[in-house]
């Protein structure tokens, strides 16, 4: 009679898998259980029940950050119960772009500097290009362009990565030019109203 009624308490015979996905993906936890019926089921997520998540397969829509961390599953019948494995879920992030690189205006000589702000599951990878062209060892979110001539006009934009997805950043332009410089200030002065007044700068540039 032991024997019996022991061999009548639920058992787990298929344990639910720990799930890594995408946020906004579908995924499922499922557990297989023997034992005398009617036998039930409570989810529970970080050892805290899961309202109406009471059958063998919880299914998870639309999954998102909050719904990372650890589930596990309680078997019971009137004979007893079970606790399941506990199982982890990972929700995953592709990279998004918060700020884009914004255009410059640099004299020739200085420095020009690209910056990207990026949001995603870490690590994100960055790869910057001139031109549509990948450039070489460019591989963080700043771009430093040191001693701009105008063979570096043109523009630059950046691809950031993780392993579940890649964005391109939008173009910034990159324009070398001289700055004006002011030799001569404009004055003040009174004036009697009505009476005609004018200004004067005097400015040296490479033009136009």
């Amino acid at each position: 009679p032991t024997a019996t009624v022991s061999a009548q308490v639920p058992a787990i015979t298929v344990q639910p898998q720990p799930r890594t996905v995408i946020v906004g993906a579908t995924t499922n936890f499922t557990v297989t259980a023997t034992g005398q019926a009617p036998l039930r089921y409570q989810w529970r997520l970080n050892g805290v029940n899961i309202p109406r998540a009471t059958n063998a397969t919880y299914t998870i829509a639309n999954a998102q950050a909050i719904h990372s961390g650890v589930y596990s599953v309680l078997v019971a019948n009137s004979n007893g119960a079970v606790l399941g494995a506990r199982v982890t879920l990972s929700v995953q992030t592709p990279p998004t772009i918060v700020n884009h690189p914004q255009d410059r205006l640099v004299p020739p000589g200085e420095t020009a500097i690209f910056t990207v702000t990026a949001q995603g599951s870490s690590p994100l990878r960055y790869q910057w290009r001139y031109n549509g062209a990948n450039m070489d060892g460019e591989t963080n979110a700043i771009l430093t362009i040191s001693n701009v001539q105008t063979n570096k006009e043109g523009q630059y934009s950046v691809q950031v990565l993780n392993l579940y997805g890649t964005t391109n950043s939008q173009p910034a332009t990159l324009t070398v030019r001289s700055v004006p410089i002011i030799a001569v200030q404009p004055q003040s002065t009174n004036e009697f109203t009505g009476s005609s007044v004018s200004f004067h700068v005097t400015a040296f540039v490479t033009a136009p």
